[in-house]
């Protein structure tokens, strides 16, 4: 009898239990990569709640210029006001750094509110630095590491074009002029 006439449960008698073994082995991968997805939507959470700190503390404290010194300190107060008061999830976040800036640029130089003191009048633009934040991994620790620390910045100003520069169409004084 030739090995091609055996039955089909004979030839078949080496390979039974490999599908509990990769059936074990698929489901531990897939906890992995549903452990790293958590893991990585956390630090994504808490990003979001920093940048949103830190966007709400620039907007808040550039609402404050008004070319004065009093609005540079009304300014650095709002800015940490807003950061600590309002329920941003991870608690109070806090406000590491403080700058001002006169233009917008990327390479723009930023000065702390000590010296924008000294000239007040220019100013338009604030950065604002969160302090670090850290998140400890629960599932990805050994690829990412035991904690995921990181901060986040905003810029917000006020700019030098006003409404009724821009057209006719914006009224001024306090009511519209005819032509």
């Amino acid at each position: 009898m030739s090995r091609l006439n055996l039955p089909t449960d004979h030839q078949r008698k080496g390979e039974r239990g490999s599908v509990v073994i990769m059936t074990a082995l698929s489901m531990l991968l897939l906890i992995l990569m549903v452990g790293l997805c958590i893991d990585i939507s956390r630090i994504y959470t808490v990003r979001a709640e920093l940048q949103n700190a830190a966007d709400a503390a620039a907007v808040a404290a550039a609402k404050e210029l008004d070319g004065s010194v009093i609005g540079i300190q009304q300014a650095v107060a709002r800015a940490n006001d807003v950061a600590n008061t309002y329920g941003f999830g991870k608690g109070s976040v806090t406000i590491s750094q403080i700058t001002f800036a006169v233009n917008l640029y990327p390479d723009a130089d930023y000065v702390d509110a000590a010296t924008a003191d000294d000239n007040p009048t220019n100013i338009r633009f604030v950065k604002v630095l969160t302090g670090s934040a850290s998140t400890d991994m629960l599932f990805a620790s050994r690829a990412l590491g035991p904690t995921w620390t990181e901060n986040r910045q905003a810029v917000a100003g006020k700019s030098a074009i006003t409404p009724s520069t821009l057209c006719d169409f914006f009224p001024r004084h306090g009511g519209w002029q005819d032509a």
